[in-house]
């Protein structure tokens, strides 16, 4: 009973909603790049250039193109212990090193 916590499709909302709301300063941040605006002010050679503006930092999302290299090689592995699961791929110990180097995996030694 009582509520479990959000669904898939409310956190889904809720992850659309931040990112788009990223980058959009709330009274809040105004205030702090007034303030961090002032600081840098006061420790300038040329106060007169320096402008709140300035103080906006820009978030971004992780690269997709990084994202999408990680997921598609994870993909690959499943496939690959997929079809050693099923029997459908003998592969010797060589055959499996290599499987695993051509996609990409490596163990870490410690």
């Amino acid at each position: 009973m009582g509520w479990d916590g959000p669904t898939h499709r409310q956190f889904e909302a809720t992850v659309a909603w931040v990112d788009l709301q990223w980058n959009v300063p709330t009274r809040t941040d105004w205030y702090l790049m007034l303030i961090a605006c002032e600081v840098r002010r006061v420790l300038a050679k040329a106060p007169g250039q320096i402008k709140v503006k300035q103080m906006l930092m820009k978030f971004e999302t992780g690269g997709s193109d990084n994202t999408q290299s990680v997921m598609e090689r994870r993909r690959k592995m499943v496939e690959l212990s997929k079809q050693q699961a099923i029997g459908l791929v003998g592969l010797a110990s060589r055959g499996l090193r290599a499987a695993a180097k051509a996609v990409g995996f490596r163990r870490d030694k410690e």
